[in-house]
Protein backbone atom coordinates (compact mmCIF):
# COMPACT_ATOMS: atom_id res chain seq x y z
CA UNK A 1 0.00 0.00 0.00
CA UNK A 2 1.11 3.66 -0.64
CA UNK A 3 0.72 6.58 -2.55
CA UNK A 4 -2.86 6.38 -2.44
CA UNK A 5 -2.51 3.24 -4.27
CA UNK A 6 -2.53 -0.79 -3.57
CA UNK A 7 -1.32 -3.70 -4.64
CA UNK A 8 -2.06 -7.50 -3.69
CA UNK A 9 -1.34 -11.07 -5.01
CA UNK A 10 -2.68 -14.54 -4.10
CA UNK A 11 -2.17 -17.62 -5.55
CA UNK A 12 -5.38 -19.22 -6.76
CA UNK A 13 -5.37 -22.81 -8.50
CA UNK A 14 -3.78 -24.87 -6.07
CA UNK A 15 -0.57 -22.71 -6.40
CA UNK A 16 0.19 -23.28 -10.02
CA UNK A 17 -1.35 -19.03 -11.01
CA UNK A 18 -0.90 -15.77 -9.64
CA UNK A 19 -3.68 -13.28 -9.61
CA UNK A 20 -3.22 -9.73 -8.64
CA UNK A 21 -4.93 -6.90 -8.29
CA UNK A 22 -4.31 -3.17 -8.35
CA UNK A 23 -6.07 -0.25 -7.40
CA UNK A 24 -5.37 2.89 -8.92
CA UNK A 25 -7.42 5.83 -8.61
CA UNK A 26 -8.38 7.46 -11.61
CA UNK A 27 -10.86 10.71 -13.21
CA UNK A 28 -11.41 8.21 -16.43
CA UNK A 29 -14.83 6.48 -16.60
CA UNK A 30 -14.24 2.93 -17.09
CA UNK A 31 -16.85 0.72 -17.82
CA UNK A 32 -17.86 -1.91 -15.00
CA UNK A 33 -17.56 -5.09 -16.43
CA UNK A 34 -14.97 -8.08 -15.00
CA UNK A 35 -13.75 -8.57 -18.55
CA UNK A 36 -12.74 -5.06 -20.35
CA UNK A 37 -9.37 -5.53 -21.57
CA UNK A 38 -6.87 -3.52 -19.53
CA UNK A 39 -3.68 -2.23 -20.65
CA UNK A 40 -0.45 -3.51 -19.10
CA UNK A 41 2.03 -0.55 -19.99
CA UNK A 42 -0.61 1.71 -18.31
CA UNK A 43 -0.28 -0.67 -15.16
CA UNK A 44 3.27 -0.73 -14.74
CA UNK A 45 3.52 3.04 -15.02
CA UNK A 46 1.10 3.44 -12.34
CA UNK A 47 2.89 1.14 -10.12
CA UNK A 48 6.65 2.27 -11.44
CA UNK A 49 9.12 2.89 -8.55
CA UNK A 50 7.30 0.16 -6.46
CA UNK A 51 8.61 -2.42 -4.61
CA UNK A 52 10.82 -4.31 -7.01
CA UNK A 53 8.85 -7.91 -6.16
CA UNK A 54 5.46 -5.74 -7.47
CA UNK A 55 7.66 -4.47 -10.59
CA UNK A 56 9.18 -7.44 -11.42
CA UNK A 57 6.00 -9.78 -11.15
CA UNK A 58 3.92 -7.09 -13.71
CA UNK A 59 6.71 -7.16 -16.00
CA UNK A 60 5.83 -11.09 -16.24
CA UNK A 61 1.71 -9.86 -17.05
CA UNK A 62 0.62 -11.41 -19.94
CA UNK A 63 -2.68 -10.15 -19.31
CA UNK A 64 -4.69 -7.33 -17.46
CA UNK A 65 -8.41 -6.36 -17.15
CA UNK A 66 -9.98 -2.67 -16.14
CA UNK A 67 -12.70 -2.91 -13.45
CA UNK A 68 -14.13 -0.03 -12.65
CA UNK A 69 -14.90 0.70 -9.12
CA UNK A 70 -17.91 3.54 -8.45
CA UNK A 71 -19.00 4.68 -5.00
CA UNK A 72 -22.80 4.64 -5.02
CA UNK A 73 -25.74 5.40 -3.00
CA UNK A 74 -26.99 2.93 -0.71
CA UNK A 75 -30.08 1.13 -1.61
CA UNK A 76 -33.19 2.01 0.86
CA UNK A 77 -33.20 -2.35 1.16
CA UNK A 78 -31.65 -5.07 -0.94
CA UNK A 79 -34.57 -5.98 -2.77
CA UNK A 80 -33.84 -3.13 -5.10
CA UNK A 81 -31.42 -5.06 -7.34
CA UNK A 82 -31.79 -3.55 -11.17
CA UNK A 83 -34.67 -4.95 -13.02
CA UNK A 84 -31.26 -6.81 -15.95
CA UNK A 85 -30.37 -8.54 -13.21
CA UNK A 86 -29.69 -12.38 -14.05
CA UNK A 87 -31.21 -14.54 -11.16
Amino acid sequence: MGDGKHFMVFPVRGGRLLNYVGFVPTRNETIESWSAIGDRDELAASFAGWDPRVVKLIEKVESCFWWGLYDRKPLASWDQWPSRAPW
